[in-house]
């Protein structure tokens, strides 16, 4: 790689100095240059060829000067994609549409830090070119800065740019909202209200479980052992948002894959549903589906994962208990164990968390209990070891 520089006289009479290096060719055999004018003095320019010379070297790319960001995120979104699943690939689509239309014209060397505060005081604000009419809650803009950092972070890894402004900037953690569960007794009791409802069985399996939504509607028969009261966690099935219909997909984590035990309740449940599915099949004769899914319809289709949610929203309101979502029967099935003093690397394994640090972070309602009754444990020993000594 050569560099020249060539002086100029302004029409001031000040002389500046204009380079021009001769960078790696590009992929198809063209010529590559970089050219850059008005230095104040040759030392300067001299400099700058310098530099240049020496990241290009170190495999920079200067076409970054020239690249939008919009550019960019397009090639990177294509070859990120393909390790994502669908719906955290729609999600970044929309993500995209949304720094493009604030960022997407500047090129992706020039973004400065200021810009990025902006934009993202900017998506808090009704988007008059998306459907978000009231603006982006915290959270969602705090997932927008967490994909535009890994963006710009491996655009850095690839030599696009040679640095970026985000490292240094923090968008403010969301505050956490209480988590809401219902104790054995509210759940039993809505429970036996809703026995003639086609999401029954989704609903038990939920607080028994402690399953994901999309994971008790991937459930087959073939994950279930009766005899030993086991359950093997393979699958999720929901919307694909890429294929854009419902169908079944392997668990994203290998935490996702696991074996619970199951309660003696939740085996006679389950034999109960086999039973109807079998009446089911009588009934419908050649035209039932034989799907091989656990929860389903009288025909043998498997149960739509919105329409458990939206039912259970309406069933919730329409027998007046206390309003909770339908992933938080979740909660109330770890809050269940937690309380009864199960071991919290067990709740965490039987949730499919990745670490036992995200159960504890997610119920800290629950382990500062458990924190003090083990204090309140451990002082009584104390106590009665110190009385012991003292009396001896």
């Amino acid at each position: 790689m050569e560099g020249s520089i060539k002086s100029r006289k302004l029409k001031n009479g000040k002389i500046v100095y204009d380079i021009i290096v001769d960078l790696p060719r590009k992929s198809d055999g063209s010529r590559n240059q970089l050219r850059k004018r008005g230095f104040k003095s040759k030392k300067e320019a001299q400099l700058y060829i310098a530099d240049v010379i020496m990241k290009s070297s170190n495999g920079y790319n200067f076409s970054g000067d020239k690249i939008l960001l919009k550019e960019y995120l397009k090639r990177w979104l294509k070859t990120e994609g393909s390790s994502l699943s669908p719906s955290t690939q729609k999600r970044y689509n929309e993500f995209c549409v949304h720094i493009s239309n604030h960022l997407g014209e500047i090129p992706i060397s020039k973004l400065t830090g200021l810009q990025i505060k902006e934009f993202y005081k900017n998506l808090e604000q009704p988007q008059v070119y998306s459907n978000f009419k009231k603006g982006l809650s915290r959270s969602t803009i705090l997932k927008v800065h967490r994909m535009l950092h890994k963006a710009l972070t491996d655009a850095v890894r690839d030599g696009t740019i040679d640095r970026t402004v985000i490292s240094n900037i923090k968008y403010g953690s969301v505050e956490k909202t209480e988590t809401k569960v219902w104790d054995n007794s509210t759940f039993y009791s809505f429970l036996d209200k809703i026995k003639e409802e086609l999401i029954y069985l989704p609903v038990l399996l939920a607080f028994e479980t402690g399953l994901r939504q999309s994971e008790i509607t991937g459930l087959k028969w073939e994950d279930i052992d009766i005899n030993k009261k086991l359950l093997t966690v393979k699958r999720n099935y929901g919307y694909d948002a890429l294929k854009k219909s419902l169908s079944d997909k392997k668990t994203k984590t290998k935490s996702s894959l696991r074996v619970i035990n199951l309660f003696d309740n939740t085996i006679e449940n389950l034999k109960k549903q086999k039973q109807q599915q079998r009446l089911n099949k009588l009934l419908y004769g050649k035209a039932y589906i034989e799907s091989g899914y656990i929860c389903t319809t009288s025909n043998g289709n498997p149960i739509n994962p919105l329409y458990i949610s939206k039912r259970f929203a309406q069933l919730v309101k329409k027998h007046n208990f206390k309003k909770i979502r339908f992933h938080d029967l979740r909660h109330s099935h770890a809050t269940m164990l937690l309380k009864e003093n199960v071991h919290p690397k067990i709740v965490s394994q039987r949730l499919g968390h990745s670490s036992i640090a995200i159960t504890l972070d997610t119920y800290t309602h629950v382990s500062t209990d458990i924190e003090k009754n083990a204090l309140l444990s451990a002082n009584e020993k104390i106590s009665q070891y110190i009385e012991e000594k003292e009396s001896n």
